[in-house]
Parts: structure tokens; sequence; C-alpha cells
């Protein structure tokens, strides 16, 4: 007698789709197929985006456009605002100034990789302000950027000691503190800057 031979079958794959998002298309939980492409919108809950992490920008600031006329300057936080993370674009330009801002009430700052300059008076006045991130895209800090800024003890800069050192800086960009005995610390990717008021 012959054996009986059971005929093998494949099992049919179900795909489990998860939605796209900013950066990744349509993709199968289990096998990593996908569908599409991104959709290159972000998603935000709790002012982050569901997909690459992005920041949400804050709204209802106000702008002018640079000389150049192909980017632009914010300036002026509504009322209140405690924190801000300064857009990258504004009208489909890029934002490349952060001018005077005229947060009295500001804690934490975020600003984004290409914004090259930090303007005349930008955080001047901002007493309540403890966190602040700045990008390696700064080339240039101006005149009484920081001035008044008391509750500061530390800038976080996403560059290097030797980027930090490059960056242009107007006369009297940092005059701050309590007391004049108080020192401020940049800290860089790869070590520390400490500024004397």
């Amino acid at each position: 007698t012959n054996p009986t031979t059971t005929p093998t079958t494949t099992p049919i794959h179900t795909h489990d789709w998860q939605d796209a998002n900013c950066i990744t298309p349509k993709t199968c939980t289990s096998c990593g197929a996908t569908e599409g492409s991104a959709t290159g919108n972000h998603t935000y809950e709790n002012k982050k985006c569901t997909g690459c992490g992005k920041l949400q920008p804050t709204e209802n600031l106000r702008y002018n456009l640079n000389e150049d006329g192909i980017s632009y300057m914010v300036w002026g936080v509504p009322e209140g605002t405690t924190e801000l993370v300064v857009p990258t674009t504004n009208a489909g330009l890029p934002v490349t100034v952060v001018g005077p801002l005229h947060g009295q009430f500001l804690t934490n700052v975020y600003v984004p990789d290409g914004i090259t300059t930090i303007g005349e008076r930008s955080f001047q006045y901002c007493i309540k302000l403890t966190d602040i991130v700045l990008p390696a895209s700064i080339t240039s800090i101006g005149m009484d950027a920081f001035t008044d800024c008391n509750s500061l003890t530390a800038i976080n800069f996403d560059g290097t000691v030797a980027q930090w050192n490059a960056i242009e800086k107007a006369n009297n960009w940092f005059r701050y503190g309590p007391s004049s005995e108080t020192i401020v610390e940049v800290i860089c990717k790869d070590g520390k800057v400490s500024i004397a008021n």
C-alpha cells in the first residue's frame, strides 16, 4: 500500500496595514510591504509629530519679509505664550531670522535647523526663559539678543564648540543676570563654553 500524502498549502497572508504618515508610506506591520507613498503631512499629538517626531510650530506669530525677498523673519509672540517652536516656513518661503519676540512669559524655546540669524533684541526681556535650543545653522547673533534673560543659565547648541565659536556675535549680544558674577554655559555636542556677564 502507498502512504497517503497530504498536499501542503501556503497560508494566505493578510496584510495588517499601518496608515501612511509624513515620512513613511502605508506599511504592513507583519511583512513590511508598502503601498503608495508618504503623505508629507505632519500629524501632531501632544505637540509632536507621530511620524517623524518634529515639534509642532507655534501659530499666530508675526512675520516680515526679509530684504532678500525670498525668506522671512519671525517676530512677536502672542501675549501669554510660554513655549515657542519657531516655524521653518511661512507662506511657502523659509524662515531664516528670529526677530524681537517680546516674550516676557516665554520659558522654553526651540529654534530649528535652517534659522541663520538671531536678530537684535530677539530674546530681550524674556525674564522667565529657562530652556532654549539653537541650531548649528546659526551664523550670527545680534546686539542685545539675550539681554535681561535673568532666568537663563544654559544655552543648548546643536553643534560643536568650533561651530559656536565661529558664529558672528555682536557686542553686548549677551547681557544678563541677577549679578555680575553670573556665568552661563553654552552646551555643545562636544563640550561646553562659559559666558561671563
